[in-house]
């Protein structure tokens, strides 16, 4: 699946609980702030109506910023225009604050200031501003690393998704004329070969119990799968008889490791279907697994029938 048609966690829509939620904690840090500062100076009023003109502008600035710039500009790579929404809200959010310290703050706690204060004065501005930012800038910070978290565990689940459909659709390539051919060269032996025929039927036995019982699992052990391989091998090799050269090698530790059911005999299972029967007689099949460490290689190779003009 493509990067730009994966879902996204972003939303556009305000989600009002998660709002309110932050708002009361906001409210409540802003209480603490009061509390914390005002320890020594009894100014516990002071410090909260100061803190509760701050918070309109804050949450104004963080939740404008998450659910309107960030998803409609910044993450459609729309920088030039994120950066300037950005000031403009910056500033917006400064001048809501400014007017709320100067129209009710100062009046109330410190209304001697006020002559020698104008409401746009810039360094009173960079102050709004910085008081703005600074929790601001927190909690988006932590906004997105929450968001990112949840991302990568949703791409998480789509490649997972998308890795078990791959899978059932190499399980569903098997193919399903290999069960009708055996059983006709089961009748055929029966007819001439009687050792061949026990044999083919126990190998078809145990591989029709290992794809009926084994492959809905989640893993199983290598060695079950090297297992399947070679009864499918063999009802194979009994088939062609000797008109096919045939070598099938395993090397290292196989008992120690698990893999998806019937992941590896799709492969081998091609092999024949488009490089064994059209020229038998000449056709080989070189097959190896091996083990290296955490690694396994697993390596099929065929002859190829060659393509005339004519047959193109």
């Amino acid at each position: 699946m493509e990067a730009n048609s994966q879902p996204s966690l972003w939303e556009t829509k305000v989600n009002w609980w998660e709002v309110g939620l932050h708002a009361l904690m906001g409210i409540g840090y802003v209480f603490f702030f009061a509390l914390a500062f005002s320890v020594n100076n009894n100014a516990y009023d002071e410090f909260l109506a100061g803190g509760l003109c701050d918070l309109p502008g804050q949450l104004l600035f963080t939740y404008v910023t998450l659910y309107w710039l960030i998803p409609r500009f910044f993450l459609k790579k729309r920088y030039i225009s994120y950066a300037a929404l950005t000031l403009v809200l910056l500033s917006v959010a400064t001048l809501l604050v400014r007017v709320l310290v100067y129209h009710y703050l100062l009046p109330h706690f410190n209304p001697e200031l006020l002559a020698g204060q104008a409401l746009l004065e810039p360094a009173r501005l960079s102050r709004s501003t910085f008081y703005v930012l600074a929790p601001s800038s927190i909690m988006i910070a932590i906004h997105l690393m929450r968001s990112n978290y949840r991302q990568t565990q949703l791409n998480q689940q789509l490649a997972n998704a998308k890795l078990s459909a791959e899978l059932k659709l190499l399980k569903d390539q098997i193919n399903p004329h290999f069960l009708f051919n055996t059983l006709n060269n089961l009748y055929g032996l029966t007819q001439k070969n009687h050792t061949k025929a026990s044999e083919a039927v126990m190998r078809l036995s145990q591989l029709m119990h290992y794809m009926l019982y084994e492959g809905s699992r989640d893993r199983v052990p290598l060695s079950k799968e090297v297992e399947c391989l070679q009864n499918y091998l063999e009802l194979e090799r009994i088939r062609y008889d000797n008109r096919l050269q045939l070598s099938f090698n395993v090397s290292g530790d196989i008992g120690r490791f698990s893999i998806a059911p019937l992941l590896l005999l799709p492969f081998v299972e091609n092999a024949f279907k488009h490089g064994m029967r059209k020229h038998l007689g000449e056709a080989w099949l070189q097959i190896s697994l091996q083990v290296e460490g955490s690694e396994m290689i697993f390596k099929v190779a065929n002859s190829k029938p060659y393509r005339t003009k004519a047959s193109d």
